[in-house]
């Protein structure tokens, strides 16, 4: 299974923080996103999209590949 984290820096009313998507692959290559953190201020994964924290602007964006096998079970 393949896992992808997407990096972004984004503003809220508090002004400019960091952000954290993560996504999961299946073997049909169709990406889902799993869970979402933003910090400093709220260190938590909270379900996505069903976040309490508003929409935020986007600022940039970094992807970080990397892959998670599963010798037991192919889903998570």
């Amino acid at each position: 299974m393949h896992f992808f984290l997407s990096w972004y820096v984004v503003q809220n009313q508090m002004g400019m923080h960091d952000a954290c998507e993560l996504h999961k692959t299946n073997a049909a290559e169709e990406s889902t996103i799993v869970g979402f953190v933003m910090s400093p201020l709220s260190k938590r994964w909270s379900l996505y999209p069903d976040m309490e924290d508003p929409i935020f602007y986007l600022h940039t964006s970094i992807q970080v590949l990397f892959e998670f096998e599963d010798q037991n079970n192919d889903e998570l």
